[in-house]
């Protein structure tokens, strides 16, 4: 599930600015996961986040690392340690190289208002007009401070620049990173760490009148017997394809598919309808009954591939625990059934 980064350059820039200004009311360092953390709040694209922060902040107004930490597993996704530690160094050595131009620009001002105090002094001295020779100094003093202060502070705009660029290529970095972190890597699908995030996600929310949320998990039949038969680099295509099904079928905004085990999927619909879901589960079971496995060479087709599905609709009261289970019964119903069908609980 990946969030709507859909901000123009100046949006973007306004955000880093409230970001920067949001993280400073905290006692979490300035990292990549707080910056993460306060970045999807701010910007609107998280809102289970955004009402988790809010009780943290309305627990403890200042957020610890830990808490931060906290919610960003929970609300925005792991990335892995590699990933995190990398864009960690990028993020602090990008914060030095701001904070060493800032205090520049900042001890020039400082020696620059000197010189203009110099000759606001030697204009004012005795309430007279000052001679050239006491006034030339001053004047020559004072261009050679504007000069500088006009190179350190187009220095400064160009940090800022650059600091803009290296903000995005962190932020892209840092998502990347998510969604790898949620993403199974053999089918493209989600995988159960997003799949749960999906689901926490979408049970939160309340469906239009005449809709549900529907669920359905799918499991290959006989799969053990696929991979001790014909090996796993066959299983794992078998997956694979099985994916692309899924990809296929389980289409749109509102539709979460995933991996999430060995060889069982599942499907979140949002706002749907149990008959939407049991039309979706056929059509993969109908797609996935098509497939064969061929003996190379040959091409003799020496197994077909099935799966067996259940459908269960939300029911007011169920978490996310209580509607997995239903979906399995359902599921377990169809394999005693004689699998390759849908059961809807």
């Amino acid at each position: 599930m990946t969030p709507n980064y859909a901000q123009s350059r100046e949006e973007s820039v306004l955000l880093l600015k409230l970001v920067i200004a949001e993280m400073s009311l905290h006692d979490a360092p300035f990292n990549p996961l707080t910056f993460a953390v306060f970045y999807e709040h701010l910007a609107g694209v998280n809102p289970t986040l955004s009402e988790a922060l809010k009780a943290a902040r309305d627990a403890t107004p200042r957020l610890s690392s830990t808490a931060i930490e906290e919610l960003y597993r929970l609300h925005v996704g792991s990335a892995d340690d590699v990933a995190v530690l990398a864009a960690q160094e990028d993020f602090q050595r990008l914060m030095r190289t701001v904070a060493a131009s800032v205090a520049s620009t900042g001890a020039s001002a400082q020696a620059y208002g000197s010189q203009l105090a110099g000759l606001t002094r030697a204009l004012e001295s005795n309430g007279q007009s000052p001679d050239t020779a006491t006034l030339a100094p001053r004047l020559s003093e004072v261009a050679g401070g504007t000069a500088h202060m006009q190179t350190v502070v187009a220095a400064l705009q160009d940090t800022a620049t650059r600091s803009e660029r290296e903000i995005d290529r962190l932020r892209d970095a840092l998502e990347r990173a998510r969604i790898e972190a949620c993403t199974d890597p053999l089918t493209k699908l989600l995988n159960r760490r997003g799949f749960d995030q999906a689901m926490n996600e979408v049970l939160t929310q309340r469906a239009p009148v005449g809709l549900t949320h529907c669920l359905t998990i799918l499991d290959i039949d006989h799969f053990k017997r696929v991979n001790d038969t014909h090996g796993h680099p066959i299983g794992d295509a078998v997956i694979e394809s099985i994916g692309q099904v899924l990809c296929h079928v389980a289409r749109g905004a509102d539709v979460f598919a995933a991996r999430i085990g060995g060889e069982e999927f599942a499907v979140l619909m949002r706002s749907t309808t149990a008959a939407q879901a049991q039309q979706m589960a056929q059509a993969a079971r109908s797609m996935v009954s098509t497939m064969k496995i061929k003996k190379r060479g040959t091409q003799e087709v020496i197994a077909r591939i099935t799966v067996s599905a259940g459908v269960a609709a939300w029911m007011p009261g169920d978490d996310a625990a209580r509607l997995m289970a239903t979906a399995d019964a359902a599921l377990y119903r169809a394999k005693e059934a004689g699998r390759d069908r849908v059961v809807v609980a």
